[in-house]
């Protein structure tokens, strides 16, 4: 007897994705005329014949995944990371002639949620990514109940079945190694929202390894805007006790904190070394230049889509490699005053 002709063996055949196949099938929007008549043809010649429990289910697929961002739609425009997190998942989304539905909230309390269910209740989408854990976060519970795959970027985080967790151990290590090797030793972490566990996940790697590198480390919270970089730099520099190096959570509160430094006349590199967790276009073309972490948020956003993806699928995961952090090292740290 022949084996059972699948929707994945089309699907190799022709050299695209599995939900290009099942939209052309089932006359659903999301894949070129070309390509329909491709599929339809292949499948009448290799004689496919979809299971019932098969053709229900592509039935309820919408070809699109969600992403709710809660912060301020200012904010979102101008932050490089999350710009170039969702052109990464764009790109998996296009090979898969998917597309992104984007919906800006602002953080209060159970404005995210009501989207999610107004998504699940129209079918709008076929499955989420999420951003911004928290401690004790209610979106993993209502996702599940609502049957609606989803994908943390981040974690681990208690509820998160499935997560894309970002090498934050590996960035703690090469920026206060890169501080410890220029003769740091008091190191100050401007972070931002603290109800973010990966906030809380940033410091606790900062400090362990602060402290196995024989330094001091403190930690003031933010908002990761310009002007919240500013202000924490400019309070931190009216205190007592400077410390010789700050890392900023974003690109955006290092530049804050580099003109308040500017400011106040102190020398950069030379009293005081200057940091950024996220590397951008911003820290390159900044007056002095910015040292940061490259953490590749193009490829990060590219395996979380495909994480998904699979998921939606119900595939074994097919991601790509993760890229290895790189700290690129520029004038804001490359001196520094006598330990």
């Amino acid at each position: 007897m022949a084996a059972r002709v699948t929707i994945g063996e089309l699907a190799r055949r022709l050299d695209i994705s599995t939900a290009a196949v099942s939209y052309a099938l089932n006359g659903q929007s999301g894949v070129s005329e070309e390509t329909r008549q491709r599929v339809r043809a292949l499948a009448q010649e290799l004689g496919y014949h979809p299971s019932s429990s098969a053709r229900a289910l592509s039935r309820a697929r919408s070809g699109a995944i969600g992403v709710v961002l809660t912060r301020a739609p200012q904010q979102i425009g101008v932050e490089p990371y999350y710009m170039q997190v969702l052109a990464g998942m764009e790109m998996v989304l296009a090979e898969s002639e998917m597309s992104l539905l984007l919906r800006v909230v602002d953080a209060a309390p159970g404005n995210d949620l009501e989207v999610y269910r107004r998504w699940s209740a129209e079918r709008r989408v076929d499955g989420v990514v999420l951003f911004d854990e928290r401690e004790d976060d209610a979106r993993f519970g209502l996702l599940e109940s609502l049957g609606l795959p989803a994908v943390l970027q981040g974690g681990p985080v208690r509820g998160a079945e499935r997560y894309v967790p970002p090498d934050d151990a590996g960035s703690a290590r090469l920026i206060l190694g890169h501080l410890r090797e220029l003769g740091h030793r008091e190191v100050l972490h401007v972070g931002g929202f603290g109800q973010f566990m990966h906030e809380r996940r940033r410091w606790r790697y900062i400090s362990a390894e602060a402290q196995r590198q024989q330094m001091r480390a403190c930690h003031v919270a933010s908002d990761y805007t310009l002007e919240g970089g500013l202000e924490a730099t400019t309070t931190m520099l009216s205190g007592p006790d400077r410390p010789t190096a700050v890392i900023y959570s974003n690109d955006l509160m290092a530049i804050g904190g580099l003109r308040a430094a500017q400011a106040a006349g102190v020398s950069i590199p030379g009293e005081l070394a200057l940091l950024s967790w996220d590397d951008s276009l911003l820290c390159t073309i900044s007056q002095p230049a910015i040292t940061a972490v490259d953490r590749h948020p193009l490829a990060y956003g590219r395996r979380t889509a495909q994480v998904l993806l699979d998921v939606i699928e119900g595939r074994e995961s097919t991601v790509e490699p993760e890229p290895v952090n790189e700290l690129r090292a520029r004038a804001t740290t490359v001196a520094t005053r006598p330990a």
